[in-house]
Formats: structure tokens, sequence, C-alpha cells
């Protein structure tokens, strides 16, 4: 199958088509929805499938309808992959559904898979992943920059506070309690100087670094000592970050927030390490600070489980079967 992306942010274009393109399926990647560039695209690379992914500035109702329309026009297939579920469900993905009328939705939480079929669209549960490639294997040799005893990498969002309750007991959870004890913590991600953070903690607590590309993320991972991970639902069994794959996955030890899902995934201490409060994290990272041999293992189970059960690969196989499956109706 020939597949056309309609996403080109670097972490997108790096997560299905990889995938696909393992499996021996030709991927083209389309930036911007324009009527020339689109019709042309068409007619080159003549799709199979036609793949909407998350939300971003390029999707406006404009581009959407000229996306729909082409589509339809060449005879395409249409998949939506809803990657801000469940917290944007409402305000996001199903007002662009709405408007795409895809013939099938992929979501990142299977809570969510109801509706979209109660809008008479097949839809299933598709997880985030690893691409290997983007980062493959340990660093050879740390990259100095980025030698923290801890970090973590997380984009601020100061004005969407109510969806992300849960992100924000993960700071109660995993970064305040290190602050306030003056652990090394590097933090990276945008637009945390906006953010109560910078109210609460001098300077000097908060080793900010701004915004970092998503390449170098993947040389934090295997550089940092601990890695913190925020998770932004704890109330279901199917929904994790993207980050929780890209950190072990790379090889990095990670210490997230407890979460239903993330115990259906991993085991504790043994393929990362969760914490469900500020104390626990204190003792978590003091433990394995102290016990690298340790702490060295969990990152390499973790690392391999990720590389053997979730990578794009896998998730690739799993879109490609679900499509099968509403064929066959």
């Amino acid at each position: 199958m020939r597949i056309l992306f309609a996403n080109g942010c670097p972490v997108w274009a790096n997560s299905l088509p990889w995938g696909f393109r393992q499996l021996n399926h030709p991927v083209e990647i389309l930036p911007l929805i324009e009527q020339k560039s689109l019709s042309q695209t068409m007619r080159n690379f003549k799709p199979d499938i036609v793949l909407t992914v998350g939300w971003i500035s390029e999707y406006t109702p404009a581009k959407i309808a000229l996306l729909k329309k082409t589509a339809r026009q060449y005879g395409c297939l249409q998949a939506y992959w809803a990657t801000e579920d469940i917290n944007h469900l409402r305000k996001w993905s199903i007002p662009l559904v709405k408007k795409l009328q895809p013939d099938v939705v992929f979501t990142i939480n299977a809570a969510c898979i109801s509706a979209y079929r109660e809008l008479g669209i097949p839809a299933f549960h598709l997880d985030f992943g690893y691409n290997p490639d983007v980062s493959a294997g340990p660093a050879a040799e740390p990259v100095a920059c980025f030698s923290h005893e801890i970090a973590l990498i997380a984009n601020c969002y100061p004005s969407l506070e109510a969806p992300h309750k849960f992100r924000t007991r993960c700071l109660e959870i995993l970064l305040y309690p290190l602050l306030e004890k003056n652990y090394d913590v590097a933090l990276y991600g945008k637009d945390w100087e906006k953010s109560v953070l910078f109210q609460k903690y001098t300077p000097s607590q908060v080793a900010y670094q701004g915004a970092i590309p998503f390449a170098d993320t993947f040389q934090v991972y295997k550089t940092a000592k601990i890695i913190l991970n925020l998770q932004n639902q704890n109330a279901f069994p199917t929904q994790v970050t993207s980050r929780t794959f890209e950190i072990t996955g790379s090889g990095g030890f990670q210490l997230t927030a407890r979460t239903p899902a993330l115990e259906k995934l991993f085991v504790h201490s043994q393929h990362l390490v969760m914490s469900a409060s500020a104390e626990e994290t204190l003792a978590l990272v003091d433990y394995y600070l102290q016990n690298e041999k340790e702490r060295k293992e969990i990152a390499l189970h973790g690392q391999k489980l990720v590389l053997a059960k979730h990578t794009y690969r896998q998730r690739a196989e799993t879109f490609l079967t679900c499509l099968k499956k509403i064929r066959k109706k």
C-alpha cells in the first residue's frame, strides 16, 4: 500500500512512516496542504491511503476540506490518528473528524473509540511507539552539555491547565520535591517561563534549558542519569505519552508517574520505575543515583522490551490489520 502522510512535524514524520517503510510500504510526507502540490503528489505518488495525524496549525478548516475533497477525487482511503485524545477529544479530534469524515479513526485512548463509532466511523486503538533509527543504540560518548543527574523534557501548557490536571499532579509527584531539595534537575521544553513553576522557585533551583530540537532529546535520554517523564492521564488503561516509549527505547532510565496504562505495559523496577508520591520519588532518586549498575540494568531491560514490542513497525502492522477488518465488512 502507498501511504500519503499529511503531517510534516518531525515528531510525527519519524513515527508511523518509518514503520510502514519497514514493512515495504512506500510513504510520502506531505508537510503543507496546498492545492497545486497536493494534486501533483496525488498524480505522481498515487497513494492508497491519506493519513492525517493529531492537530497542527496546518489543519485549518479550508485545508481539511481540500484534503477530504482531493482524497475522494483520487479514490484514496482516509484515515485519522487521534494523538490528542482523550484530553482534547471534544475540542480538536471530534470537530476535525466531522470536517474530514475519514473512513477510519485510530486513537491513543481506547475509551474514545465509542465516540467515533457513534459518528458512524470505524475506530481502533493505536498507541504511540518508538523509531529505533532516530536514536539507535547507546551514545558512543556522553554529550557533556546533557550530562545531568536528572532531566525532564516536556512542554508547558499554561493556558490548558484544566485538561491537564494529572499532568500538573505529575509535577507535584516528580519534579517539585526534587527542586525543593535542590537536586541537579535540568528542565527542557517550551513556555516553562510562563508557568507557576517560575513563581514558586528561584532561578538557582530551576536549571531551565529552554526548547530543544526533537533529535537532541534522545541525547539527553541517553546521557542524563535519570529521566523524568510526565503523563497526561491516570484514569484509563490504554494512554501513555509518546516519550514513554522514546525514553526507554533509546536506553534511558525513566522515572514516571504510576498509572494503570503504564502498569499494563511495563514492570516497575524491571523496565523503568514509577512513583505515586513525592516521598516515593525522593526515595527512588536517592537509591538509583547511588546504584548505577541496577539503573543501567533496568534501562537495558526496558529498551529490549520496547524494541521487541513497541516500535512503529509493530504499530504499522496493527494499523494495516485493522484496515483489513473494515474492508471485510
